[in-house]
């Protein structure tokens, strides 16, 4: 698969929604018809014309314009006239399944990872580096269009168009990061970050369950984060959010974020003799 055929399956994964047919529609539709049907029959032939027309072209044609289903965000479901709806059901049914996907963003992850070396001007290092991800799926995302920032509902939780991530390097002296906003679907990354920090100068490397505050694009808010934490002697902190209820990031995702920070204070241990949270 090349490169522009691989983006584009992404993008439909995350914007080809499943298509609904309006209860409301076919019920109302559906009655005119059959009303129709027993005017003519029953000898008023012009209005069972338009009755049955009526029906029809409400069974057809309505909802005539985009609806989201059930509150769902437009690429998730909408509800569809009789007339779009096959063509739908067929873009919908021809997406890429969610295990593809998630494959896709690990490679994703995999270069990122590799690139950020160069990026740090980084020689050497010690070990392969090690990658933290959290989901993104904010109002407004630091160099990523807005339009980008979508989800999609996969069995255990939301598969996420767009993660932040950072990245750290290890040499014999310092620890290097990379961090930047990475979008799928576009395969790029933006608002990127790079540093050093002295080993000595890391005094905890942590999960928390804590309030940001922050705000969905579905009007969550994040009251139960689980966030990774590194934090500096200075106060500074590294921090992603890795899960929260409101964003349920998947059993992989959680996965390979636990991993991540215990490969990461298992390392920073190493280095320093000053014991981590």
């Amino acid at each position: 698969m090349t490169e522009e055929a691989k983006r584009q399956a992404i993008r439909e994964f995350f914007t080809a929604p499943l298509p609904i047919l309006h209860p409301g529609t076919l019920v109302v539709g559906g009655c005119l018809a059959f009303l129709g049907l027993l005017s003519g029959v029953s000898g008023d032939v012009g209005t069972g014309i338009l009755a049955t027309a009526a029906g029809a072209a409400i069974l057809l044609f309505l909802p005539a314009r985009t609806r989201a289903a059930h509150g769902e965000p437009e690429n998730e479901a909408q509800y569809l006239s009789l007339l779009r709806y096959l063509a739908a059901r067929d873009r919908y049914q021809a997406r890429v399944d969610a295990d593809q996907v998630t494959a896709w963003l690990l490679e994703e992850l995999e270069r990122i990872q590799k690139a950020s070396g160069e990026i740090l001007g980084l020689d050497e290092t010690t070990r392969d580096p090690i990658c933290v991800v959290g989901p993104l799926y904010s109002a407004t995302v630091a160099g990523i269009d807005s339009d980008l920032v979508l989800r999609r509902r996969v069995p255990d939780g939301y598969l996420y168009s767009t993660y932040r991530v950072s990245v750290f390097q290890f040499t014999d002296s310092f620890l290097g990061y990379y961090r930047a906003n990475f979008n799928l679907m576009q395969g790029v990354t933006a608002a990127e970050q790079t540093g050093e920090l002295f080993y000595r100068d890391v005094v905890a490397v942590r999960t928390l369950t804590e309030s940001s505050r922050e705000v969905l694009k579905s009007g969550e808010r994040l009251e139960r984060s689980t966030t990774f934490s590194l934090t500096t002697k200075g106060g500074d902190r590294i921090d992603v959010v890795l899960d929260d209820p409101a964003i349920r990031a998947g059993d992989r995702m959680r996965s390979l974020g636990e991993e991540a920070v215990n490969n990461i204070r298992a390392m920073v241990r190493q280095y320093k003799s000053v014991p981590l949270e």
